[in-house]
């Protein structure tokens, strides 16, 4: 989409519990600041990279906004895009996803224009693809925030299992070909390495 961030997801990883942590950032958290001027927090990527001249720079201020807003360091970042989501979901066969309640919303935005088109989806067990998955997650209008971020994560979640399945998460080529595939569509400071370990 534009270089508003639709959703910012803050994970913790415990080596040696092997468990994850994952907080969702509301996108209309408001943040001041004084370098590239003070605005809603998913706007804050948008102003640096353009104060700065480069996506990096303008990840690593948002970066360091959000290590004082949450008060945890942040080591690594990666950032996707509306393509590089659809695609990874694809290359691993799509998702199963348990829907908890039917959603309907009809000003879901309608892929590069102003415009909507109406998403529905009705509760209980889906298969999805990534076209799918992408209005699930993003759909808004007709659920809270809250809502949404449970959803992404479910969504993380499912791909975690998947990629398990699949043995594409233990094995480092597989690893280097997904991310190869999608290199057009995401931006990260992980190697294969680190995301092996």
């Amino acid at each position: 989409g534009s270089d508003l961030i639709d959703t910012m997801i803050v994970a913790s990883v415990d080596p040696d519990s092997k468990q994850v942590t994952m907080i969702s950032i509301p996108r209309d958290l408001y943040v001041e600041d004084l370098t590239v001027g003070s605005s809603k927090i998913n706007e804050v990527y948008y102003n640096a990279k353009n104060y700065y001249g480069s996506s990096v720079e303008g990840i690593e201020h948002l970066k360091s906004k959000v290590e004082i807003i949450t008060g945890v360091p942040i080591h690594y970042w990666i950032k996707v895009n509306f393509d590089g989501f659809k695609d990874l979901i694809d290359a691993l066969g799509g998702v199963d996803i348990n829907v908890e309640e039917s959603i309907y919303d009809p000003y879901y935005p309608k892929d590069g224009t102003y415009l909507y088109e109406a998403f529905s989806i009705s509760a209980g067990q889906h298969h999805m693809d990534g076209e799918t998955a992408l209005k699930y997650a993003r759909s808004r209008k007709t659920t809270s925030d809250f809502d949404r971020a449970n959803r992404q994560q479910q969504i993380i979640y499912a791909i975690k299992e998947k990629a398990l399945q699949t043995n594409i998460i233990l094995d480092g080529s597989k690893i280097n070909n997904v991310m190869e595939a999608l290199s057009q569509n995401i931006e990260t400071n992980i190697s294969a390495k680190e995301i092996l370990t």
